[in-house]
C-alpha cells in the first residue's frame, strides 16, 4: 500500500510539471467521480451539505495545498513532510477529543516537527520553504478531513 501511495505522489510531481497543481486537483477528482458515479447511489438531499463540506476541505483546500506546495519539492520531500498527518492528528485529538499526551507522545511530535525543520534547514531547501510550509498545512487538513469524516453525524 506504501508503494502505491507514494507511487501516487511520483505520478503528481510528473503531471504537476504539465499542468497547474489546482487543475491537476480537480483532474484527479473529476476522473475519480467518472469512475464512481456508475456504482456509487446519488446521496439523499440531507447528507449533500455535509459532502460539500468534506470534499471542499478534503479537495479544494488539502490538495490544493498539498501540490501547490510539490510544485516546488522533489516528491520524497514532499512525502516526509505529509507524514506531519501523524503529529497532527494527535494534536487534533488533544484539542477536540480531550485526549491526554503522555511524555513519549509529547517527544514523538517534537522529534517529528524537528525532523522537517531539519530537512527544511537543508541548502537546497532554503528557498523552498514556503513549499514546506504548504505541504505541511496540507497535511495538517488531511487529517481534519478524516476526522470530519469518521466523527460526522
Amino acid at each position: 500500500m506504501a508503494v502505491i501511495w507514494g507511487g501516487g505522489f511520483l505520478f503528481a510531481k510528473l503531471a504537476i510539471n504539465h499542468f497547474p497543481p489546482i487543475l491537476l486537483m480537480a483532474f484527479r477528482f473529476g476522473l475519480t467521480a467518472l469512475a464512481l458515479v456508475w456504482f456509487v447511489p446519488r446521496p439523499k438531499y440531507k447528507t449533500l451539505r455535509k459532502i460539500f463540506l468534506i470534499a471542499l476541505v478534503s479537495a479544494a483546500v488539502q490538495y490544493s495545498l498539498t501540490f501547490t506546495g510539490l510544485k516546488g519539492l522533489d516528491a520524497s520531500t514532499a512525502i516526509i513532510i505529509v507524514q506531519l498527518e501523524v503529529p497532527f492528528g494527535v494534536l487534533c485529538a488533544v484539542i477536540f477529543l480531550k485526549d491526554r499526551l503522555e511524555l513519549k507522545h509529547v517527544l514523538g511530535i517534537g522529534l517529528a516537527f524537528a525532523g522537517v525543520a531539519l530537512i527544511a534547514g537543508e541548502p537546497t531547501l532554503q528557498n523552498n520553504l514556503v513549499s514546506v510550509a504548504l505541504v505541511a498545512a496540507g497535511a495538517a487538513t488531511w487529517y481534519g478531513r478524516r476526522w470530519r469524516t469518521s466523527h460526522s453525524s
